[in-house]
C-alpha cells in the first residue's frame, strides 16, 4: 500500500497515476520480440541497443536521427532529420505556441513514440523500448516538470515531492532523502508548507512543488515544461538558479521550454521552432545555435 493512511480508491488513484507518468522499476524486461533486457551500463541498466545502432559517442545525452511523429486524427507534424544535445548542458527550446515544443519533450521522455526514427537518450535507445520499460527508463532517469503540474490533489506538499520514493528503488523514503526534499521546498520558498495539502497552494506554489519533485533523485536529465511561466520575476530567477546549479553540480542535462527570452542567455544552447519549422516541422542539427 502505497500510503496506509488512504482509502483503498485513492491508493489507486494514485497507483494509476504513477504507472502513467513513471511507470514501476523491474530489474529484467522482454520485449515483444522476447529478447531479454539485462542491467550493462551505468546509462541504461536495463537496454541492450540495437544491433543496427552505434552506441553514442561519450560526450552526447541525446540523439534524435530521422525522426517523424504525427498525432492521430491530426495536421500536425514534427521531422527532425538530425538533432544532437552534449551531456551537462542547458538548452532552451522557444517558439510559437502548437509548434511542437511540448511534443518534443514528451518524445524525449518516451511519453510519446515516433511515427519513424530514433530517439537515444545516454546509451538508452528510448524509441524502440516498450511502453513498460519507458516508464521505467523515465522514473530512473529523467525528472520530468509537467506544464500543469501533475500532483497528487489529497497529497500534501511533503508527500507529493517523495512520491518517486514511493514506487521503485532508485531512492528510499530516508532521513537523508526526507531532508532532501525539505531542503528542496526551502531553496523555493516552500518551507512553512511541508504539510500544506497542495490543493491550498497557488499556481506558483504548485508549480515550485513540481520542480522539487522533478529534482529529487538527482536524474540525469531535467526535461522542463515552461517551469518559470507561473512565477513571479524574484522565484523565478530562484528557479533558474536552482535548474542550471543542478546542470553544474549534478552533471545534469537540462532542456526547459520556456517563453521568457530575457533566460536565453542562461543557456548553452537555443532551439528555436520559429527558426526551423516549416508546415510540416522541419528540423536540422544546425538549428540548434549556442547562446551568448
Amino acid at each position: 500500500m502505497l500510503f496506509p493512511n488512504a482509502t483503498d480508491s485513492m491508493n489507486e488513484t494514485i497507483s494509476q497515476h504513477l504507472r502513467y507518468h513513471c511507470g514501476v522499476i523491474a530489474s529484467w524486461w522482454v520485449d515483444n520480440t522476447g529478447t531479454s533486457f539485462t542491467r550493462r551500463n551505468r546509462y541504461s541498466p536495463y537496454i541492450v541497443p540495437p544491433s543496427n545502432h552505434e552506441r553514442l559517442p561519450t560526450h552526447q545525452m541525446i540523439n534524435i536521427d530521422q525522426l517523424f511523429f504525427s498525432y492521430p486524427g491530426s495536421t500536425f507534424d514534427l521531422e527532425i532529420a538530425q538533432l544532437s544535445l552534449a551531456k551537462n548542458t542547458a538548452t532552451a527550446v522557444v517558439g510559437p505556441s502548437g509548434s511542437g515544443k511540448t511534443t518534443l519533450l514528451h518524445l524525449i521522455a518516451g511519453i510519446l513514440t515516433p511515427t519513424s526514427g530514433s530517439i537515444s537518450v545516454g546509451a538508452s535507445f528510448v524509441s524502440s523500448l516498450s511502453d513498460a520499460q519507458r516508464r521505467s527508463f523515465r522514473l530512473e532517469k529523467i525528472g520530468l516538470i509537467f506544464q500543469d503540474f501533475e500532483l497528487i490533489e489529497y497529497l500534501n506538499v511533503l508527500d507529493n515531492v517523495l512520491l518517486p520514493c514511493r514506487i521503485g528503488n532508485v531512492l528510499s523514503i530516508s532521513r537523508s532523502t526526507r531532508l532532501k526534499a525539505e531542503r528542496l521546498l526551502t531553496s523555493v520558498g516552500l518551507e512553512g508548507h511541508q504539510r500544506k495539502p497542495v490543493t491550498k497552494l497557488s499556481q506558483g506554489e504548485r508549480q515550485r512543488v513540481a520542480i522539487c519533485r522533478a529534482m529529487l533523485a538527482n536524474p540525469s536529465i531535467l526535461l522542463a515544461d515552461e517551469p518559470t511561466g507561473n512565477l513571479d520575476p524574484v522565484t523565478s530567477e530562484q528557479i533558474m538558479t536552482l535548474l542550471l546549479d543542478a546542470v553544474r553540480q549534478h552533471n545534469t542535462t537540462l532542456i526547459m521550454v520556456t517563453h521568457d527570452h530575457s533566460l536565453l542567455s542562461r543557456f548553452d544552447n537555443t532551439i528555436d521552432f520559429a527558426q526551423f519549422l516549416t508546415p510540416v516541422g522541419k528540423v536540422d542539427a544546425h538549428d540548434v545555435k549556442e547562446s551568448t
